[in-house]
């Protein structure tokens, strides 16, 4: 089963690496040969230069479905 994962981090490595040039490509490539021997913050610096992650641009950009997603469920029981 580890070889399987292996090979498509191989494929994808490949994939990405000619999709992108230049320095791009070195950063990700120190990246992905961290894989699991390092902790994913320090991926996370060597891909970014920031070692947190902020969801606000996410957030910010699905605010309007979220004021919709409210309104349609005012006054329902939603979840469990």
């Amino acid at each position: 089963m580890a070889a399987c994962g292996n090979q498509w981090r191989v494929r994808l490595q490949a994939a990405q690496t000619e999709s992108m040039t230049g320095t791009s490509t070195r950063t990700q490539q120190a990246m992905l040969e961290m894989g699991q021997s390092r902790p994913w913050p320090e991926a996370l610096y060597t891909l970014t230069g920031e070692r947190q992650m902020d969801a606000t641009a996410i957030l910010d950009y699905f605010a309007p479905l979220r004021t919709w997603l409210d309104e349609q469920n005012k006054g329902k029981k939603v979840g469990v």
